[in-house]
């Protein structure tokens, strides 16, 4: 379904080149895997147009589909719930070229925090590989995150959990191979970040039906209940995150105390109407993202401003234009920069907050000439970092500058 771009073939390629790979290669690079780009999107466009039509492939199947199955709202069945009690869940399938066979592998594709609709299904660096592939390519939709809920207001998002989620996973995926005729055909789960985490837990808990997973960046361990030494720590990503702004980071020494009293401050100024004022006139605040009431700020601008560095310093990429374009490389350094005076207080703590929020979001929170907290971009993408090297240490270096297939064959190929 993708046309595949040709690249011309390598013609002596020198030691001294390969070195520069490995060299660059041994840098902490990182890619971005639902980092979603204008093309992603474009291309997920496209597919949504081709799955309303009626173009199919040469063997009569729709090029994409978003279809709905009915599922259960919980699959190990409580006071509340019965197993006849279901919701629609929606997927996606992306037929490949070819018809499937025996042998045609199934990529899942697991379900991501978001709706269907914004995850650009088809496109990315595994999307390309189940291409080349002719791998059936299965996109769930996240239970919670779909148009269709599975809860009612008494549910209190009882059956939002992980385990309910691999279930999902699995039914949709015996389903999909018995409508199908593809019952023996190997299934890959694949995630980053959180879905990666379930493409992990699949594999595990689901040897069955999961032949193997590819998990990128995954949070295996940030769960409670997993009987690790020393246990789970419900502020462990909050100390990573508090350590990419501090100077064991790289960042400016006051940058961490800074960022903890400018939310000691709007929480204080919060108590009176004369400090909701002044929190809208020093930060900047566009109309529609003023403050009002003490629970606008703690529900609202805070959630936001803690939004903001959290995503920042997880996506601290060593290099520029990950994400977002403008976005300069090493973003947390450069936003504590700005945040590097210890005498930083009152309106000027909050004037300088406002400054190095627009870094994370290349200015674009503060294109209107105020700070726009309602509809600046969030970092929503997630890094895909290298998985574990199965052949040569060779392999895994030039791995980690996530090369064409096609390209990196051609390289290995030139040093045997």
């Amino acid at each position: 379904m993708h046309s595949r771009l040709e690249r011309p073939g390598l013609s002596n390629m020198t030691v001294i080149y390969v070195y520069v790979l490995l060299l660059i290669a041994t840098w902490p690079c990182v890619t971005a895997l639902r980092g979603h780009t204008p093309a992603d999107y474009k291309f997920a466009d496209a597919l949504w147009t081709k799955a309303a039509l009626p173009e199919v492939t040469s063997y009569g199947q729709p090029v994409g589909e978003l279809l709905a199955k009915p599922t259960s709202v919980d699959h190990f069945g409580s006071v509340q719930y019965t197993r006849n009690d279901t919701y629609e869940l929606r997927y996606a399938l992306i037929w490949p070229v070819d018809a499937p066979n025996a042998s045609t592998p199934i990529f899942l594709f697991c379900a991501q925090e978001s709706p269907i609709t914004s995850v650009a299904p088809g496109s990315g660096f595994y999307s390309s590989l189940a291409n080349s592939t002719a791998a059936l390519q299965i996109w769930p939709e996240h239970r919670y995150y779909a148009e269709a809920e599975p809860y009612t207001p008494a549910d209190d998002f009882a059956h939002f959990t992980i385990e309910q989620s691999l279930v999902d996973h699995i039914e949709l995926v015996l389903y999909v191979q018995n409508v199908y005729n593809l019952t023996t055909n190997p299934v890959i789960a694949i995630g980053s970040s959180y879905s990666g985490q379930l493409s992990q837990y699949l594999r595990i808990r689901y040897p069955d039906v999961i032949a193997g997973a590819i998990s990128s960046s995954p949070t295996s361990f940030g769960c409670p209940g997993l009987g690790l030494d020393p246990s789970y720590d419900p502020y462990g990503f909050a100390k990573v995150a508090t350590r990419a702004a501090s100077s064991e980071g790289g960042s400016a020494d006051a940058c961490p105390s800074n960022v903890q009293d400018f939310f000691q401050t709007i929480f204080s100024l919060a108590n009176t109407l004369d400090g909701l004022n002044q929190i809208n006139t020093d930060m900047q605040l566009c109309s529609d993202s003023q403050v009002s009431s003490y629970d606008q700020v703690n529900g609202t601008l805070a959630q936001y401003v803690q939004g903001q560095w959290v995503s920042a310093a997880q996506y601290n990429a060593p290099i520029a234009n990950v994400g977002t374009l403008g976005v300069p490389a090493y973003r947390v350094r450069v936003a504590c920069d700005l945040l590097s005076d210890s005498s930083l207080a009152g309106s000027d703590l909050l004037a300088a907050m406002v400054d190095a929020l627009a870094v994370f979001t290349a200015n674009a929170s503060i294109a209107n000439g105020c700070l726009d907290i309602t509809g600046a971009p969030q970092q929503s993408l997630s890094l895909s970092l290298p998985g574990q090297p199965q052949h040569q240490l060779l392999t895994l270096l030039l791995l980690r500058l996530q090369l064409p297939q096609k390209l990196l064959q051609q390289i290995l190929h030139s040093l045997s």
